[in-house]
């Protein structure tokens, strides 16, 4: 027979739930680039290139979260290396199509929520999976540029020191 277990106190913060990271991502994007140019001139959303630009943000918006998930779903993929194609695929994507067919957008409005998007999954993901700090102690470029020697940053290097080649 099935048993379902349940877990009681591994309760999730609300900011690492998917849902809220889309909403609170969304609301961001297009909130805030919308709110500063409202600071300036408050009636510029009745204005119909405005209205396109929202459109196309949350479009844009939500294109790029789901391929940033999709993609995240492979094993053997960084999470940091798919916000930023994904996001700026889908953001080039719809707004190379508003380009096209000639829409009047603002550029502000689209610059801000792609720029904000990004922003916002990156931190998101550094929050969820904390800030490691270790991968980049271990790289060559690291070693190579003296960061080894660094007490700033924790971790052991991956790498066996460098010897001298001369008893070869």
């Amino acid at each position: 027979m099935y048993h379902q277990t349940i877990a009681i106190g591994s309760e999730t913060h609300p900011l690492q739930r998917l849902r809220y990271q889309l909403m609170g991502g969304l609301l961001l994007a297009v909130g805030l680039p919308l709110v500063a140019r409202m600071a300036l001139e408050p009636r510029i959303v009745l204005s119909i290139n405005h209205q396109v630009t929202i459109t196309a943000a949350i479009i844009a918006h939500m294109t790029g979260y789901m391929t940033y998930k999709r993609l995240d779903a492979f094993p053997g993929v960084a999470t940091f290396s798919t916000i930023l194609p994904a996001f700026t695929l889908s953001y080039g994507l719809v707004f190379l199509a508003i380009f096209f067919f000639r829409f009047e957008y603002s550029r502000f409005q689209a610059a801000g929520s792609f720029f904000i998007s990004a922003s916002w999954y990156f931190s998101s993901t550094c929050s969820r999976t904390g800030w490691n700090l270790t991968g980049w102690r271990s790289s060559p470029a690291a070693i190579s540029t003296g960061l080894r020697r660094s007490t700033a940053l924790s971790g052991r290097s991956c790498f066996p020191p460098m010897q001298s080649r001369a008893g070869c």
